[in-house]
């Protein structure tokens, strides 16, 4: 896929770099066929400056890479490396996380933007045209967010997928962190069992951006999971408010007024929300769809969670409630809805999830549940929301979300 981005000054190859090697800078696009940095790109120098223990986590896979992409002899090499260099980010993030030491999502994040800049600027000594650059770069996103990676192994009787987000909001807090990007790092490959059923678990984590959803990502990974019936439950997580939210009624449209981290608005608002784009045309679907999560054994965390604290006299487990959120905004108003049938005939404003990517994916997954597989659950959860890092407060999440997913394993 194709991706169209940003157009920034040239002087901006000079920020980032500055101190790198002369490969580095941006050469001029009638020689090299170099490209300008991505807005998300050309806040590496930033991030670098005020936390560079996060931006050099993984600095000894990204400069290997780099050296090996100066060396290769033709695209097909420079090709196989980006995927195997993704995969080796992917893998480290994952051990970064099951260390439990270093609980942090966003030196994946970072590393996979600096080797993108790297592949979108620089000069080899391979000729390289502006769609390999891209190609190039399309690689590295597959392997480094597990996309290309799903397979269940386990011989676990039920298969459950579940996707994150990179972290976002980043002009506000460029150290800000995505719980559901932990998430996702944390129950790759791993196997849940409740009594004596078990499921394995197969992540990914998706991009913010608007125009990658546009082009059809989330339907490119989910849809053929669904056509050869590969999985028995699909689970989309970002983060979201105060609470767990199990979003009930996610809607058609967007409508927020948020930037991707493009610094891409939606293009909808409370009075006009826009329908997203599938392939180049908009979206088929109802205006609302319904989750079909098992909400209840979710919600019962925490009713056990009190009572193993009440035998034990000690803290609750899992602090924060888990809502079933039933609450959606159309061009009528803002309501709380009981059955699906009482939007039947409304416009979409805000699903249950919001007029953002969160709602949007939780709406593109049911959607095609419904078309391929409509018996198994499909839904989302919207983590607790944390300003910046808080490894701590990520931890937490992260278990309970771990648990909510484990009460849910005996129901599908």
């Amino acid at each position: 896929m194709l991706r169209h981005p940003f157009v920034f000054q040239q002087a901006l190859f000079l920020v980032l770099f500055a101190g790198a090697s002369v490969r580095t800078m941006a050469m001029p696009e009638t020689s090299t066929n170099a490209m300008s940095l991505t807005v998300e790109e050309a806040r590496i120098s930033k991030l670098r400056e005020r936390h560079p223990e996060v931006a050099d986590r993984y600095s000894d896979i990204v400069n290997q890479a780099k050296s090996s992409f100066d060396l290769a002899g033709d695209y097909e090499a420079m090709s196989l490396l980006t995927h195997h260099t993704g995969k080796k980010l992917w893998e480290a993030a994952k051990r970064t996380v099951a260390e439990q030491a270093i609980l942090d999502d966003r030196s994946l994040y970072w590393s996979r933007l600096s080797l993108t800049a790297y592949l979108r600027a620089s000069q080899f000594a391979v000729p390289l045209s502006s769609n390999q650059r891209i190609s190039l770069i399309e690689r590295l996103e597959n392997s480094s967010r597990g996309r290309d990676s799903i397979e269940f192994t386990a011989g676990a009787v039920k298969k459950i997928l579940v996707t994150g987000f990179d972290p976002f909001l980043l002009d506000k807090h460029i150290d800000q962190s995505n719980p559901s990007g932990i998430v996702a790092l944390n129950l790759d490959g791993q196997t849940l069992t409740y009594g004596q059923a078990s499921a394995e678990i197969q992540t990914v984590i998706f991009p913010v951006r608007f125009e990658d959803f546009d082009a059809g990502e989330v339907e490119q990974l989910i849809e053929p999971l669904l056509k050869t019936r590969q999985v028995d439950m699909i689970v989309t997580v970002s983060m979201g408010r105060t609470d767990f939210d199990l979003e009930h009624f996610p809607g058609r449209r967007r409508s927020s007024g948020s930037p991707d981290n493009l610094n891409v608005y939606s293009g909808g608002d409370e009075t006009k929300p826009k329908i997203p784009l599938l392939n180049g045309a908009v979206i088929d679907g109802p205006e609302f769809l319904e989750f079909s999560l098992p909400y209840r054994a979710m919600q019962r965390v925490i009713l056990d969670a009190k009572q193993d604290a009440n035998k034990q006299q000690g803290e609750v487990t899992y602090p924060y409630l888990i809502n079933d959120n039933r609450t959606i905004t159309t061009l009528d108003g803002t309501f709380e809805a009981k059955t699906l049938a009482e939007l039947k005939g409304a416009t979409a404003v805000r699903g249950s999830g919001g007029g953002y990517l969160s709602n949007e994916i939780s709406y593109r997954n049911v959607r095609l549940a419904h078309k391929y597989q409509p018996l198994i659950p499909t839904g989302h959860i919207h983590t607790p929301r944390l300003e910046r890092y808080d490894a701590e407060q990520l931890k937490t999440i992260s278990n309970q979300v771990t648990e909510m997913i484990r009460y849910a394993i005996i129901e599908i």
